[in-house]
């Protein structure tokens, strides 16, 4: 007997996707000239701003949409989420709702890696049930809000934005880890302070300036070896994991590094764990989506017998998850 099983996270609910794991979601390690670090500086007064607070010289008046293209060469758009002037980030919650936030002509920019940025329009809706392959009765508020782009771009687009003139066309510098000599130095850092026990083969090297303070953040995809706590047993085992590790560093000279792949640091769920989590992580695109001066990182993840499309903030000091969609079938 196959259960299907679909699950959506919403920043209001707080509907958790999968179980929660002994440690931080973003485990964020510290310090300061080879010694831990007592404590952060202090936060400048809201008001007041710096390079680390960009003017929201071109953010958008009203609601921005973000979709996903892909994979392969694919030229449907899903809707994954939006962000809000007043009300911040919100993941895909219902289709019956969110289609009607995708009319025929929704004029979409799209962003890759070592791509320029370009415009294209969608055509009329659609929702899509996930798991029609199993015969399962479909369920219309948790289909998929789907569009096909009325053009093919040429290049991996995995990203789509809506709902802002903005086009982020900042420089993102993707590298050959023997090019970047602090993907050594990151790689280092991971293994002593134990955040990995191995780093087996490296996948991507990224370098970008995303908070707008003029110095590039590094961020580093690969496959490797971690501890995996496992909650059925209360045991950690040793598991084959990708990993995306994003490097910056801080105005007082700390060298921090933080965890962008959810999966590598939560529960791994019944028969599926057999030593393996994370099997696949990507760095998919960077960009200002909201155009208020600073840029998100999209990654991709898979395992076993799950996917996520997830969207990371950063503020200058810290990453913090602000979309996720995803599913699995068990």
């Amino acid at each position: 007997m196959i259960t299907a099983c679909f699950y959506r996270q919403t920043l209001s609910s707080k509907r958790i996707w999968f179980a929660t794991a002994m440690a931080a979601l973003l485990g964020v390690a510290a310090v300061s000239n080879c010694r831990a670090e007592s404590r952060e500086s202090p936060s400048p007064p809201a008001q007041k701003e710096t390079a680390k607070t960009p003017p929201l010289t071109q953010a958008a008046g009203g609601p921005v949409l973000v979709g996903s293209v892909g994979p392969g060469k694919t030229t449907t758009v899903t809707f994954v989420g939006a962000w809000n002037p007043k009300t911040g980030w919100r993941n895909a919650a219902n289709a019956e709702e969110d289609k009607e936030l995708m009319p025929d002509g929704t004029v979409w920019t799209l962003y890759g890696l070592n791509q320029p940025p370009l415009r294209v329009a969608s055509g009329p809706v659609r929702l899509v049930w996930p798991f029609e392959h199993l015969d399962l009765p479909a369920e219309p508020e948790h289909c998929d809000v789907t569009a096909k782009l009325t053009r093919n771009p040429r290049g991996k687009y995995p990203l789509a934005v809506s709902g802002i003139d903005f086009m982020d066309e900042g420089l993102v510098r993707v590298l050959l880890p023997q090019e970047d000599p602090n993907t050594k130095r990151l790689c280092e850092y991971l293994l002593e302070n134990g955040l990995v026990k191995k780093v087996e083969k490296i996948h991507q090297v990224v370098r970008a300036d995303l908070d707008g303070d003029g110095k590039e953040e590094h961020l580093v995809a690969f496959h490797g070896n971690i501890w995996a706590y496992y909650a059925p047993n209360d045991e950690a085992y040793p598991a084959n994991n990708s990993v995306i590790a994003a490097a910056h560093m801080t105005d007082s000279g700390t060298y921090r590094v933080s965890m962008l792949t959810e999966m590598a640091q939560i529960v791994l769920r019944g028969s599926h764990f057999g030593g393996r989590g994370v099997l696949g992580a990507e760095i998919l695109a960077i960009a200002d989506i909201n155009g208020d001066g600073r840029r998100e990182v999209v990654i991709s993840t898979n395992g076993a017998d799950w996917w996520a499309f997830e969207v990371y903030a950063f503020d200058g000091k810290r990453f913090q998850k602000v979309l996720f969609f995803g599913g699995y079938w068990a």
